[in-house]
């Protein structure tokens, strides 16, 4: 699959407010359902079922990026938002670094290896430095969807 469909512009917070992560996890999600990307009767659910994961362990990766993730029963379709913080996030990283790029994906329970395969995705993407340079040095979200593609090509 090509997982560059689901970031479109409308999927890209460029400037993430939020400085803890359940304030960011909120934030996102509140996002995705102005852009219409998630039902409002949604928010609850997916909010909780992230939260519910990070307490597992932190989806923070280090160098800056973190991905919370959740795959959800009865969910249709896939979540992809990338945000952007430009003061940073306290995400409890695995290095200790507070997160500057988000991605957020929900997935429906039943396609487990999609989900894997999204984050395989993203993972390889936030070990270059040159992408999270790029990503925060990005001016727009039209950018950074071709950043996106770029890398990824």
């Amino acid at each position: 699959m090509n997982y560059l469909n689901l970031f479109k512009e409308k999927n890209i917070i460029l400037t993430l407010e939020s400085t803890d992560k359940r304030s960011a996890i909120e934030e996102i999600v509140d996002s995705a359902i102005s852009s219409d990307l998630l039902a409002k009767n949604k928010k609850k659910i997916v909010i909780e079922a992230l939260l519910a994961r990070e307490k597992l362990g932190s989806t923070g990766l280090g160098r800056g990026v973190a991905i919370p993730h959740v795959k959800i029963e009865g969910f249709s379709g896939d979540l992809a938002v990338l945000a952007r913080s430009n003061k940073g996030v306290e995400f409890n990283s695995i290095d200790g670094e507070a997160v500057f790029i988000l991605f957020l994906i929900v997935s429906p329970a039943k396609d487990a290896e999609k989900h894997l395969s999204i984050l395989q995705w993203i993972s390889s993407l936030a070990r270059h430095q040159d992408f999270n340079n790029f990503i925060r040095g990005a001016s727009d979200e039209k950018e950074i969807v071709g950043i996106l593609k770029e890398m990824s090509g």
